[in-house]
């Protein structure tokens, strides 16, 4: 289990401070979402991971689903897809410094919303009746 400290941010909210193993560096995150994380990984030893490309997340191992998840999803409610830390610090936890970006659509799906729906060889009767 990680040491942890309470504290405040400025507006007085509880926050947690979670030692991370094997490093110095401590996350943050608001109490009521380190309690449910809590809930949903127990225990587990929270650490920093590096995807290779220089950018590190925190990490944890999830009992259930038996891999290392990421924090920042947990604390956002979401198993899959990217998070980003609007300040860039990856050990800013707190839930209004999480964001997960929009997807894009497919370019395709893009131009075919956008193409309005042929009528070429219909008469305008037809159009009519067929709701266009």
């Amino acid at each position: 289990m990680n040491h942890i400290e309470l504290a405040g941010d400025t507006c007085e909210n509880p926050l947690v401070r979670v030692q991370l193993a094997k490093t110095g560096d401590s996350a943050v995150l608001y109490l009521t979402d380190y309690a449910r994380v809590l809930t949903t990984i127990g225990t587990a030893s929270w650490f920093l991971d590096s995807n290779g490309q220089g950018k590190t997340y925190v990490r944890a191992w999830h009992p259930t689903l038996r891999r290392n998840v990421m924090i920042s999803r947990l604390v956002l409610g979401s198993e899959q897809g990217a998070v980003r830390h609007k300040d860039g610090d990856s050990l800013n936890l707190c839930r209004e410094n999480l964001t997960r970006p929009l997807r894009r659509a497919p370019k395709s799906a893009i131009e075919t919303r956008q193409s309005p729906p042929s009528t070429s060889g219909m008469s305008p009767t037809n159009s009519v009746a067929a709701g266009l």
